[in-house]
């Protein structure tokens, strides 16, 4: 008989053991209540903090449940406007993304406030930084970006 017992404590502490020692949260039931309570690592954690899905899921980020701020899944051979076959993978949106034509961030970030212009899209403009509010839209970009531009491309002029 005693030999039944620890055989089924070494059983049930193997299953125990087995199982992911990880959680989402300091408490259980996923709810963060008080201060003390956060989501993430602590101060001893030897590991960094990872954000992962292991499926092709984008990141959302939600305050009182309205998205804030998004980060695309794995996102090939999108068309935006005229433009086929363009790669939105990994895209960071921070803003409302709420009109018709600015669903999603179209360049690696992308910040908006209701903006609804997306016309101004060129393919050159993924490393960029795109703002979008009401009808403007402006981008950020890096002067070697526009270098390699044949000589037709777009010319820069002073605001």
């Amino acid at each position: 008989m005693k030999y039944k017992k620890v055989i089924g404590t070494a059983c049930l502490l193997g299953l125990l053991f087995s199982l992911d020692a990880s959680a989402q949260v300091t408490t259980l039931g996923n709810n963060v209540t008080i201060p003390a309570e956060y989501v993430g690592c602590d101060a001893f954690s030897t590991q960094p903090l990872r954000f992962s899905t292991l499926a092709n899921f984008a990141h959302q980020w939600r305050t009182n449940n309205v998205l804030r701020m998004r980060l695309h899944e794995t996102l090939t051979a999108q068309a935006i406007g005229s433009y086929t076959n363009e790669n939105l993978s990994g895209n960071l949106g921070i803003g409302l993304f709420n009109t018709a034509n600015v669903t999603r961030p179209f360049t690696l970030l992308r910040v908006d406030n209701g903006g609804n212009q997306f016309s101004g899209y060129r393919p050159w403009h993924r490393p960029g930084l795109t703002i979008t509010n009401g009808t403007d839209l402006g981008w950020a970009f890096r002067l070697s970006t526009l270098m390699c531009l044949p000589r037709s491309g777009p010319e820069l002029s002073p605001g």
